[in-house]
């Protein structure tokens, strides 16, 4: 019975692909500050049958395709379900879970599996959030790591600024699938503020940063011509 219950957590069990998967959302999550917890990786045949027997009757289980032994051992109708299918990602490891790692919390916000979902969208993934499971994540056949084209001017322009004494990281502003525009603000306080870049005629629209209303290809510029002027 334990071994039904038991979650299997470790990411090594689950196929090469998915790992690969696994580890860029994490490093992505982690980047983004989303505090994230993986809670089940691959999973049995009899893990999957359990699983199916929750919130359903002994009927409804069998109707599934649940072995009658399971159905009658473990048929619970009184409980949530938890799965709608006996072919599950999980028996292949392409697929994993998570959740919100702060006790309390770990599957009510919201707005936490949203943010977490794009992830795994800009990924090539498939977010379970699409059909009502939102702590599901599971790898497509043919699914390939995303190869994101590098930037030699703008990284350089990093470089240089980060050189020059700058404080900024490195990784959050090289490559535009990477920059945050929530952290704009503080990027532009450590470049001396909107004033003084306008000032050195780095930006010519002050009001396009005093409103909020750059996107990534505005801060590329920005960089680049910061960076320029770094010696």
């Amino acid at each position: 019975m334990s071994d039904l219950i038991k979650q299997c957590r470790d990411v090594k069990k689950l196929s090469a692909q998915a790992q690969k998967a696994c580890a860029l959302f994490m490093e992505e999550c982690e980047r983004q500050k989303l505090n994230v917890l993986i809670v089940e990786t691959l999973r049995t045949k009899e893990r999957q049958y359990y699983l199916a027997c929750q919130g359903r009757t002994v009927a409804q289980a069998k109707a599934m395709g649940v072995p009658a032994t399971f159905a009658e051992k473990y048929a619970n109708p009184s409980e949530k379900q938890v799965t709608w299918t006996l072919d599950s990602n999980h028996l292949d490891g392409m697929a994993f879970d998570f959740c919100k790692n702060v006790k309390g919390q770990e599957y009510s916000d919201k707005a936490f599996f949203n943010k977490c979902g794009k992830i795994v969208s800009d990924l090539g993934l498939e977010w379970g959030g699409a059909f009502g499971d939102s702590p599901h994540v599971q790898v497509p056949k043919g699914w390939k790591e995303p190869v994101m084209k590098e930037d030699g001017e703008l990284k350089k322009a990093v470089t240089k600024i980060i050189d020059s004494g700058i404080q900024i990281n490195d990784a959050s502003w090289n490559r535009l699938d990477r920059i945050n525009l929530k952290n704009v603000p503080a990027l532009l306080n450590k470049l001396g503020g909107i004033d003084k870049l306008v000032k050195e005629v780095v930006i010519s629209d002050a009001t396009l940063w005093t409103t909020g209303k750059y996107n990534v290809s505005h801060v590329r510029s920005l960089l680049i011509k910061y960076g320029s002027r770094c010696r």
